[in-house]
Formats: C-alpha cells, structure tokens, sequence
C-alpha cells in the first residue's frame, strides 16, 4: 500500500446512522484528515448533499452542496475527493522537494508589525489562524507585499504558489527575518517578472503613442498665421 493510499479510507456508513441537518449519510469517505461524505433527506428540497468535515472531530460537517438527484451528488463527491487527494499528493511533494514544511511562522521569527505600518515591498508571514487545516505550514504563510495599503487591504503573492492574493493588514504577524534558500529563489524570480512589461502595458504604450502622434499632426502650423 502506497503512502498516498493509506491516506484514503472508504467506510461504510457508521451504525446508528450518522445525520446532519436533518440528511442521512449514505456515503462517507476519509481522505486524510478530511472526511467526505453524501447525505440524502426523501423529505428536503433538494433531496441530496455533499459536505465534509474531520475525522477527529464530530458535527464538524461544512462546505454544503445541494443536488435534485443520486447521481449528480455523487459525481461531486467523487470531484471533491479527487480534490482533497491533489491536496495531499501536493503537500508530499514540495515536502520532497523542498523537506518539511510544518514549522510555523511566529512573532520570533518577524520583525514587529502593528498592523498599520505599510508593508509593501516585503516578505511577511500571514496570521495562520486565517487558514483551513490543510494550509495551516509554514510555507503558505509567506506573502510578498506587492501593493501599497488601501484601508488595511494590500495586494501581494503568495511565494510558495506564485498566485495573487489580498493581504490584511490586521492578520499579518510581520516581516519575516530571514527566508529560507527556497524563497529567495522564489522572490528573485516574482521580483524580474514584475520588472518586466505584460502584454497590457505594452498595449497601453502603443495607444499613447499612437494618440501622441495624431495630437501631432492636428497642431496648427505657427509658421504664415498673422
């Protein structure tokens, strides 16, 4: 057994039978810490629901999903298991890769941050209360600050995935101290990429050159006007 599928566990629904919000579980699959499940109520509009919650802990069922029939629910189900199985196999590699991430990032491990001062043009690590389980590591808290701050909103890019985010400023602990190698190679790279001019920009230059050259040729001649 593969260390990815001893993360996946199908389970027969326990006896009594377990409800929540009035649905009936039928079907209920554990995937890491995760469990998913699809419940049915013959009495409820819709009649069918996906959700899932954790396996440590009861009533912990959220993220609802409702459908009018067994078989769409059940195509969701399989969509969100296959999800939460990308999150996991995502979260072994970059362990691989990069070794463990678990280590979180505290008020130690920053510079003090009060929650006004503009961090822009920083790395800062992110309140990790903010985050589901499953992004709760240290990796995910690393932010690079990229805009200045707009009643306590910022915009920045996440280092370990490279994609866009929105920072508030009221959940970051502060600027980090020292990055690990991983990151510095990360914001090298966001930092050259954000030097160079997207597509837009250069559309936008060409516009107003062109508009600067046809303000050119209106100008009236000085030159014979008397």
């Amino acid at each position: 057994m593969t260390e990815m599928s001893e993360q996946i566990k199908r389970e027969t629904p326990a006896s009594p039978k377990e409800y929540v919000d009035g649905y009936e579980i039928i079907e209920r699959v554990e995937v890491g810490k995760r469990v998913l499940a699809l419940g049915h109520d013959s009495n409820a509009q819709p009649p069918y629901c996906t959700c899932k919650g954790y396996k440590d802990k009861t009533n912990s069922y959220d993220w609802f999903h409702f459908f009018d029939n067994y078989e769409v629910a059940k195509a969701h189900l399989l969509d969100r298991i296959d999800y939460e199985k990308l999150l996991i196999e995502r979260k072994m590699r970059i362990d691989s890769e990069r070794g463990s991430t678990a280590e979180l990032y505290t008020s130690e491990h920053c510079y003090p941050h009060d929650g006004l001062e503009s961090v822009e043009g920083k790395v800062v690590a992110m309140c990790v209360d903010m985050y589901i389980p499953e992004y709760q590591y240290g990796d995910h808290q690393l932010i690079f600050v990229t805009g200045s701050s707009i009643h306590g909103i910022a915009e920045g890019i996440r280092l370990e995935t490279g994609e866009r985010v929105i920072v508030h400023q009221l959940d970051v602990i502060g600027e980090v101290k020292k990055l690990p190698d991983w990151a510095k190679t990360l914001l090298v790279e966001i930092q050259a990429k954000r030097e160079q001019p997207t597509e837009i920009d250069l559309q936008d230059r060409a516009t107003n050159e062109q508009q600067r050259k046809s303000n050119k040729r209106k100008r009236p001649h000085d030159r014979g006007a008397r």
